[in-house]
């Protein structure tokens, strides 16, 4: 239904450090990353920033902040994320490109904190409905929702919205 694209949002004044902001370039810099504890990101994410013991997937039992990779700095969820970043307590910030700008209006760091263009990793979310909801006709709704939501991408209003809201 939709796709959650993940990029790596920066202060201006840092963007130099990771020019087309890829975990390559985000892991050379040296620079701290600000991850959300209990986020599992993608595969690739855990093998440019493995556990200290070496491990290269996401583990929910790893807990301890001193198992994660020395570049990570571990958050309370994605408003601290942003806050630190604005803070420069971290270089960088991982999140859902639309969520993130979100923040980034909400703690009025526009101007300051920005995100890449290329996005590192999407996540697919097929259903906004839960499944076994015993909602009336929510099959029925949830297949108008798709073809409305289609309709609105196809004629442009998707991203008048995303551009007024979210100044993307």
């Amino acid at each position: 239904m939709w796709r959650s694209d993940f990029v790596f949002f920066v202060q201006d004044v840092n963007i130099h450090l990771a020019p087309n902001g890829s975990y390559e370039e985000v892991a050379s810099s040296g620079g701290k990353v600000g991850v959300w504890r209990g986020a599992s990101y993608d595969d690739a994410f855990w093998k440019t920033f493995p556990y200290s013991d070496g491990t290269t997937t996401y583990s929910p039992t790893l807990k301890k902040y001193d198992m994660y990779n020395e570049q990570l700095f571990i958050v309370k969820g994605p408003s601290h994320a942003l806050k630190m970043l604005g803070r420069g307590r971290v270089t960088f910030f991982l999140e859902d490109r639309i969520a993130g700008q979100y923040l980034v209006n909400k703690n009025n760091l526009q101007g300051s904190v920005i995100s890449y263009e290329q996005s590192v990793f999407s996540k697919g979310y097929p259903m906004p409905f839960i499944k076994n909801s015993d909602y009336p006709e929510l099959k029925q709704i949830s297949e108008e929702f798709e073809r409305r939501l289609i309709i609105l991408k196809n004629d442009g209003r998707y991203e008048a919205i995303l551009k007024r809201w979210l100044n993307e």
